[in-house]
């Protein structure tokens, strides 16, 4: 498929040849001149003018194809890194999930006894019980007392807390990553979409004194 500047020049050209025979025939070419030297005259006045015409339009047609290559190649090396990113998400979310199967607790109520897991914790909007769970920054810095924990919980909040801020370092990874491939993609779609998926863990999670912002893909161009 020829481009659309292609196009134009090769138009461009046939119309300046006829302009130019035109011209020639009418304008230029004396009429006592008949037979086998006006046809020589004539290709000689031809071959003058068009040729440069022809080289300037044929580099014009090069500049133009190199950069077509170059826009290809930037778009496949682009599709490209789509991919990868669209893996490293998927590869994110994975250790996501494995890394919040390791936690589970028991949440004692006055009438029963439920084993709650990390991710519900960060993700469920109905576990009123998501502070039991996920430790804060305050309480592990001041010691196991504030905490009224029965001997041995200690250990298990500092590993809870050691989990929760791998978890938070992964999803600040993910939000990286979204931005990057909605950057390429020019839109916020990837960004929006995991933003209000880890919407109520990065709330959590800050509130509790972690590393991490609320993620609001809003604030970025074309949202």
């Amino acid at each position: 498929m020829k481009s659309p500047v292609t196009k134009i020049i090769v138009v461009f050209l046939i119309i300046v040849a006829f302009l130019i025979a035109v011209f020639y025939v009418y304008g230029i070419l004396p009429g006592n001149i008949e037979g086998h030297q006006r046809l020589a005259s004539f290709g000689t006045y031809i071959g003058g003018v068009v040729t440069p015409l022809t080289v300037l339009a044929a580099l014009i047609a090069l500049v133009q194809r190199d950069k077509e290559h170059r826009s290809e190649i930037e778009r496949i090396t682009a599709q490209g890194h789509k991919i990868d990113l669209l893996r490293f998400i998927e590869h994110i979310e994975s250790d996501i999930e494995s890394t919040l199967s390791q936690i589970t607790v028991n949440i004692i109520t006055k009438t029963n006894s439920v084993q709650r897991l990390g991710a519900d914790a960060l993700f469920s909007p109905t576990m009123l019980e998501w502070k039991e769970v996920i430790p804060s920054v305050h309480d592990i810095k001041n010691g196991a007392n504030s905490l009224n924990l029965m001997p041995g919980d200690y250990p298990k909040k500092i590993l809870s807390f050691e989990t929760f801020g791998i978890v938070a370092a992964y999803i600040k990874r993910l939000r990286e990553h979204c931005e990057e491939y909605d950057r390429i993609a020019g839109n916020n779609i990837t960004s929006l979409y995991f933003a209000r998926k880890y919407k109520i863990a990065t709330t959590r999670l800050k509130s509790r004194g972690y590393q991490i912002d609320v993620w609001d893909p809003t604030a970025q161009k074309g949202a």
